[in-house]
């Protein structure tokens, strides 16, 4: 059903950002997946979101794994250490390549896309959460944030996620890396928004590095419009100044 609801089309006229077509089209799967993944992982995505390679198949483990070494070959594919076979994008190659997901498909495509990958049911998680994979936690959580949905839905996730993993260490891998500014907007207003304060008030109490380009995004926002901007942000805000 996902494969129909995917514009297609949309994603043929993305830029490949220098990479070959069927390259580009296996990078777009790792950065939907976000964290480090199994080949496997990004060859299962790749055929449940229905995409094909140039010449029209779909896409087999050897066309992935083929694709990795020219991502490797170009310092653009991170190994984990501590988990043989399993890798991820370079933050400057996913950042940008998760915005074209964005741009390019509805938040409830992505969200189902990551759900189809991982056999992942988020309905069964309103009192406990139903997977263990932390994987899988961070790609729905990313989706989930960055697609839109309303804040009382991430209050409900954020709760559900909670009673089987830090809550802190999810949004470390799924929000903060690799900050984008464009895509960070999409986020519903009150949940951006205390983010922000969050990250403020962390570089105020302890200058965590981690949280500079959310503060620096807010600053500008400040500047921008400081009419949009909460009094209790704009307060934390001028104790930078």
């Amino acid at each position: 059903m996902l494969r129909n609801l995917l514009n297609s089309a949309a994603i043929d006229q993305l830029e490949t950002l220098g990479l070959a077509p069927d390259t580009h089209r296996v990078a777009l799967a790792c950065a939907l997946l976000w964290a480090g993944r199994s080949a496997t992982d990004v060859q299962r995505l790749l055929v449940v979101s229905g995409l094909k390679t140039r010449n029209g198949h779909a896409f087999s483990l050897a066309d992935v794994r083929k694709a990795w070494l020219q991502l490797a070959e170009r310092d653009l594919l991170l190994e984990d250490r501590s988990r043989h076979g399993v890798f991820q994008l370079v933050d400057t190659l996913r950042a940008p390549l998760y915005r074209q997901w964005l741009e390019s498909a509805t938040g409830s495509t992505l969200v189902g896309l990551v759900c189809q990958v991982d056999r992942f049911h988020p309905s069964q998680s309103s009192q406990y959460w139903s997977t263990g994979s932390m994987a899988t936690t961070v790609a729905y959580v990313r989706a989930k944030y960055f697609s839109g949905a309303p804040t009382t839905e991430l209050q409900s996730i954020r709760c559900a996620v909670s009673r089987a993993f830090n809550w802190e260490s999810i949004v470390l891998q799924a929000i903060l890396p690799c900050f984008d500014g464009p895509s960070f907007a999409r986020i519903d207003g009150p949940e951006r928004w205390s983010l922000a304060y969050q990250a403020t008030v962390g570089v105020c109490l302890s200058y965590t590095e981690t949280y500079l380009p959310i503060v620096d995004w807010a600053c500008a926002e400040l500047a921008r419009d400081a009419t949009v901007v909460p009094e209790h942000l704009r307060l934390v805000l001028a104790d930078l100044a």
